[in-house]
């Protein structure tokens, strides 16, 4: 029994004769025991030593991915740090439909800021708001923040141009997830587009550019 392989037997062994003793096993955790099932083909490994070899070389080189998921990880915990500090809100930054907030929400007295939801893009400046203007109508570029009320009076879960709040830089661990969306390739020009509307537009492509090109093609 000092064969990893031969525990592997006993154990898998084991786990199989629990299916044929009498009695009820509706137990959970007793049929938690019966997906170790799934371990039967690993047996026929010991008649194939080339598997077997193969495997523990698989199994050998657990401790260099280690080290290498800790530099990945590092790496972009860096560009998760910056994003959040460079990014932080500004996707929140909408065209609104008055010079400055206005009493009425959710028909109180409280503040609010009305989204111009015809605007089909974020903004950085007013002007960014003017293409969008029609005759009489008000569009400044602002948000909530800036006037000390809540996020979250824009409701920005319901917005789908902001990815529902889900996807952005507020703080490091959605910005790690937001790197992971744009590692998978998965829409991160529509982010980087988004960025480049509501901060500086060099500063977000190169950002987003360098780390696809580093991250995706290079460190993954």
């Amino acid at each position: 029994m000092r064969d990893m392989w031969s525990w592997l037997d006993f154990f898998v062994v084991i786990i199989s004769v629990i299916d044929w003793l009498p009695g009820d096993f509706s137990n959970p955790s007793l049929k938690s025991l019966r997906t170790f099932r799934i371990l039967r083909p690993l047996r026929s490994i010991n008649s194939m030593p080339q598997m077997k070899a193969l495997i523990k070389v698989l199994g050998a080189t657990i401790k260099g991915l280690v080290n290498v998921f800790i530099f990945l990880a590092f790496v972009f915990t860096i560009f998760a740090i910056f994003g959040t500090h460079q990014f932080n809100g500004a996707h929140y930054k909408r065209c609104r439909m008055t010079e400055l907030p206005v009493p009425g929400w959710n028909d109180t007295t409280e503040l609010h800021w009305p989204i111009n939801h015809d605007v089909p893009v974020l903004c950085n400046m007013d002007e960014d708001c003017a293409k969008w203007t029609k005759p009489g109508q008000v569009n400044k570029c602002g948000d909530l923040s800036k006037h000390n009320i809540p996020i979250e009076r824009d409701k920005p879960e319901e917005q789908e141009l902001i990815w529902y709040d889900i996807i952005n830089f507020n703080n490091v661990p959605t910005s790690l997830y937001t790197i992971f969306q744009c590692l998978t390739l998965e829409n991160w020009t529509y982010i980087m587009y988004n960025y480049m509307d509501s901060d500086s537009v060099p500063i977000a492509v190169f950002f987003f550019c360098f780390l696809v090109i580093f991250g995706s093609f290079f460190a993954m």
